[in-house]
């Protein structure tokens, strides 16, 4: 009796480690891009070697809020 009570509880200690082998998730990491940096008006105008009058006008004549920060990419785009 002894023996089929501990074959018993092997068994199901061996279910459990298969069962809880099987339920474990992958977990993925989710790789999260680079916010990109936003830069001011002054900023820019550094970058882009104008200055910072100039650029306030190109903003306008272009309709972007002066007080808006934008990325490298997005300034070179809204401004060529």
């Amino acid at each position: 009796m002894v023996k089929k009570e501990t074959k018993k509880q092997e068994k199901k200690k061996e279910e459990k480690k298969v069962n809880s082998k099987k339920q474990k998730k992958v977990e993925k990491k989710v790789v999260n891009k680079e916010q990109p940096k936003l830069y001011s008006l002054e900023e820019l105008a550094d970058i882009f070697c104008y200055k910072t009058y100039e650029l306030r006008s190109l903003f306008l004549i272009r309709g972007i809020d002066t007080k808006k920060k934008l990325s490298i990419e997005e300034a070179k785009e809204k401004l060529s």
